[in-house]
């Protein structure tokens, strides 16, 4: 959830194309949803292939992410020029202080 409300509106802000990358994670994690329910359907023994098949789609899902979706944010945006860059501050006040463009 987390997710979806900071990382993937701050990508459809301020990434060219950034409606059609938060669609196809978001379309991601929702058939890995699916997949967790209808795990639940199942009896114990069938589990480690359905878990496997998921585990192997959640993977592939964050290589696309640290591939394409991050190195996109991280070009389009920068963090605020007075937040802190070194924990605690950053953790803290990072997800306030906001991304901005760079030529702002």
């Amino acid at each position: 959830m987390a997710e979806e409300e900071v990382l993937h509106s701050a990508v459809r802000k301020y990434v060219d194309g950034g409606d059609d990358l938060a669609d196809k994670r978001i379309e991601e994690q929702a058939e890995a949803e699916r997949q967790l329910a209808d795990m639940e359907k199942l009896d114990p023994q069938s589990w480690s292939s359905v878990f496997a098949e998921l585990r192997d789609a959640v993977l592939q899902q964050a290589a696309e992410e640290e591939a394409h979706v991050f190195p996109a944010l991280a070009h389009a945006t920068h963090a605020h020029h007075h937040a802190p860059d070194t924990p605690p501050g950053n953790v803290l006040f990072g997800p306030v202080s906001g991304p901005s463009r760079p030529d702002s």
